[in-house]
C-alpha cells in the first residue's frame, strides 16, 4: 500500500453503491490518513450521495452522478471486494488504467486488482485503521476525527458489537478510539 500511495499523485477513494456508515467512515478515514502522512497527495472521495446524518469530514465527500475516469493514478476501493460493486450503468471508472487497491472486510475476494487488503475484520473502518497503523508504525497517531470515524464505522458494521465478526482486537481498537 505504501508503494502505491507514494507512487501516486492523484488518489480517488470510493466505496460500494448505496454506501452505509462503514463505507463513508472508511472512505473518509483513508483520506484523513493520507492527508496527514502524505500531505502532497491529492486525495478525492467520491460517492453518489452523502451520509444520512452528520459525520466528521463529510464535507470532503464529492457527490457525483456517475463515476468517470479522471486524472486518478490510484483508486482505493473500501468496503467492497472489487470496483464492479462501485460502478454500474454509465460509469466509466471501471475502465481506468489506474492501479486499484481494495481495503475490505467481507468474506468475498477478488484477485483482479493490484492489491487486496482483507484480514476479515469486523468492519472496513477497523481494517483501514489497522492497515495504516501497520503502515505508519511509530508515526501513527489518532486524531479526534479519526477516532470518531472509526467508532461510527465499527459500531455500524458490528451491530453495536452483536455480530460474531467482533473480535477482541475490535474491542481493543474501539477502546483506544
Amino acid at each position: 500500500l505504501k508503494k502505491h500511495i507514494e507512487k501516486a499523485e492523484n488518489i480517488l477513494v470510493v466505496s460500494h453503491r448505496g454506501p452505509d456508515m462503514d463505507a463513508f467512515s472508511s472512505m473518509l478515514l483513508v483520506k484523513e490518513f493520507i492527508n496527514i502522512y502524505y500531505p502532497n497527495k491529492n486525495v478525492v472521495v467520491k460517492a453518489k450521495q452523502l451520509p444520512s446524518f452528520n459525520i466528521p469530514r463529510m464535507h470532503d465527500v464529492t457527490v457525483v452522478e456517475k463515476y468517470e475516469q479522471g486524472e486518478e493514478d490510484l483508486i482505493i476501493v473500501v468496503d467492497a471486494a472489487e470496483i464492479d460493486l462501485v460502478c454500474g450503468g454509465e460509469d466509466t471508472l471501471m475502465d481506468s488504467p489506474a492501479d486499484i487497491v481494495v481495503i475490505d472486510h467481507h468474506m468475498t475476494y477478488s484477485d483482479k486488482h493490484d492489491l487486496v487488503i482483507n484480514e476479515e475484520r469486523s468492519s472496513a473502518a477497523e481494517q483501514v485503521i489497522y492497515t495504516f497503523k501497520e503502515l505508519l508504525g511509530k508515526k501513527f497517531k489518532l486524531t479526534e476525527e479519526i477516532a470518531q470515524l472509526g467508532q461510527f464505522g465499527i459500531s455500524a458494521d458490528t451491530g453495536r458489537f452483536l455480530y460474531e465478526t467482533t473480535q477482541p482486537s475490535t474491542f481493543r481498537l474501539y477502546a483506544d478510539l
